[in-house]
């Protein structure tokens, strides 16, 4: 049953698939099969809000002051959370919203009293 169980994993691991397999009493059990990095905004894309997930992480983009999550913010200590995919695993970077776009509000960067896209 164990040269079973590993000649099965071996197969999905062919596949591109990550493979967790744990022995329990006399049979064995496999969870986790497909894990790839996912992201909804395509990139490094600000003035829209996204979130990136991958193996029960889930990170979405945000705004902070001085490392406190805020729902909106503006000036010298805003900063965009931006997460993103990058060779294949979830990244995230702070950044200041550009002046065109000063203002971030609930997860990306928008004109100064533009409605949410």
């Amino acid at each position: 049953m164990k040269a079973y169980a590993l000649l099965l994993a071996v197969g999905f691991l062919g596949i591109g698939g990550l493979i967790l397999v744990s022995m329990q009493g006399t049979g064995a059990t496999i969870t986790n099969v497909i894990s790839r990095c996912e992201e909804t905004d395509h990139g490094l894309e600000f003035l829209r809000q996204g979130s990136v997930a991958k193996d029960g992480f889930f990170g979405e983009d945000h705004c902070e002051v001085a490392g406190s999550v805020v729902q909106s913010c503006r000036g010298r200590y805003c900063q965009l959370v931006e997460y993103s995919c990058r060779m294949g695993d979830p990244y995230s970077m702070s950044v200041p919203c550009p002046q065109f776009a000063a203002v971030c509000d609930r997860g990306a960067c928008r004109e100064p009293g533009a409605a949410e896209w």
